[in-house]
């Protein structure tokens, strides 16, 4: 007979918390792959920063909110749910807005 001592069952889960479960299925593209370095364009004083926040759950959130009080920024994540629930939120800030693509 197997002992079960110290396992976790369903019932001990810890509380849920909101879940995105439309994401992607894991691809590689030549582009994600390639790792030859390319030269970027100069950056000048006078050009306007734009931040990108990779993944906006709950840290990623608050980043785009702290940053988008000064800067323009770009908030990225693989869930579709997620960015659209964040649009609606961030709705009035003219200069945030969210990806899954580019």
């Amino acid at each position: 007979m197997e002992d079960f001592t110290g396992m976790l069952t369903p019932s001990d889960s810890p509380p849920s918390f909101p879940f995105y479960p439309v994401t992607p299925p894991l691809s590689s593209v030549p582009s994600e792959t390639d790792l030859t370095l390319k030269v970027s364009t100069d950056v000048t004083p006078d050009d306007v920063p734009v931040v990108a926040v990779v993944g906006v759950g709950y840290v990623g959130r608050h980043l785009v909110s702290s940053f988008s009080s000064k800067y323009q920024v770009i908030g990225f994540d693989v869930s579709e749910r997620r960015i659209q629930d964040l649009r609606k939120e961030f709705k009035v800030h003219e200069n945030v807005n969210f990806s899954r693509t580019q």
